[in-house]
């Protein structure tokens, strides 16, 4: 892949995949020139523009743009795409062949693609092996290849992307498994991370999948899940980062595990005597978990709930 490519290629790429003319994709959003304008590299779309563009797209260009520079041989991205469809759709008992040819790959020795190699193998062990000590070593490796040491990962002062922060959640989730109470505070940073960088007035919130604004669902979920499987009592500030949590979301239109924080919190209201609050909460998480998942997984997530 050429090393100069600009934002509107990408443009052009996603539209013509999703089998939209130029009119299509601009009607409502900008003009048909300016739009060709774009995809020729002859104009810089705003802000704006390239979020409704996403958003009729289904597709994060800002993301797709990243990595396409990031990734200038196409086969990486195509392994790394390969790796996040295994991601995505829980194939982690398959990713095994994928992951050792990308071992062997020199492009995955360093950078993104090594976190994202490491994420890899660090899901496999834990998913698939449950070797949770042997999962949290490769998150390490990741997030080592980019930070010193253990304590220079949990900083305010960094600026996380999205590879260090799933790696980060993986690498708290799975201390947590081993019975460490050391996972609940690098779960409790990236709350304070997250919750710092989507409040940011600098920072676009309603930007379509930013990924900030889906991983800090299950960030919550799982302090809540492990702190009651410790035996820690709810104080006021788990609240308020449950209330945080689901306002962000609200906010940035992400559903990504908003059924379990509703249910959570409506137990909560519930145990307090809040009725009305616990009425409107209980009804709104099985109605959306009815509409996301199967009657398997929003039973088991109604009963999680209720035991917090």
């Amino acid at each position: 892949m050429k090393d100069n490519i600009h934002i509107g290629e990408v443009i052009k790429s996603c539209r013509v995949a999703a089998g939209l003319s130029q009119e299509d994709l601009a009607e409502s959003i900008c003009s048909r020139e300016y739009l060709g304008r774009v995809e020729r590299g002859l104009n810089a779309p705003t802000i704006e523009v390239i979020d409704s563009l996403s958003e009729r797209l289904n597709q994060n260009i800002y993301e797709l743009y990243s990595l396409l520079l990031k990734h200038s041989d196409i086969k990486t991205h195509i392994k790394i795409e390969s790796m996040n469809e295994y991601f995505t759709y829980g194939k982690i008992s398959e990713i095994l062949p994928l992951l050792e040819e990308c071992s062997a790959d020199p492009a995955f020795q360093t950078g993104e693609p090594f976190q994202i190699l490491m994420y890899g193998y660090a899901l496999y062990y834990s998913l698939t092996l449950r070797q949770y000590s042997t999962s949290i070593d490769y998150s390490l490796k990741g997030l080592l290849s980019k930070y010193r040491t253990t304590d220079q990962i949990c900083s305010l002062k960094h600026h996380y992307s999205n590879v260090d922060i799933t790696l980060m959640q993986h690498w708290a989730v799975n201390i947590c498994r081993l019975n460490d109470k050391a996972g609940l505070n690098i779960l409790n940073f990236l709350l304070e991370y997250l919750f710092q960088t989507l409040s940011d007035s600098q920072y676009r919130v309603n930007a379509v999948h930013r990924f900030e604004s889906k991983i800090i669902g299950p960030v919550c979920y799982n302090k809540f899940l492990f702190q009651k499987a410790f035996g820690i009592a709810l104080s006021e500030s788990d609240l308020s980062q449950l209330n945080t949590s689901i306002s962000l979301m609200k906010k940035s239109s992400s559903m990504y595990f908003l059924p379990e924080l509703l249910l959570i919190r409506g137990n909560i209201y519930k145990k307090s005597g809040n009725n009305d609050a616990a009425d409107f909460d209980l009804r709104t998480g099985k109605a959306l978990g009815s509409f996301l998942y199967d009657d398997t997984y929003l039973e088991k997530i109604i009963k999680e709930a209720a035991s917090i």
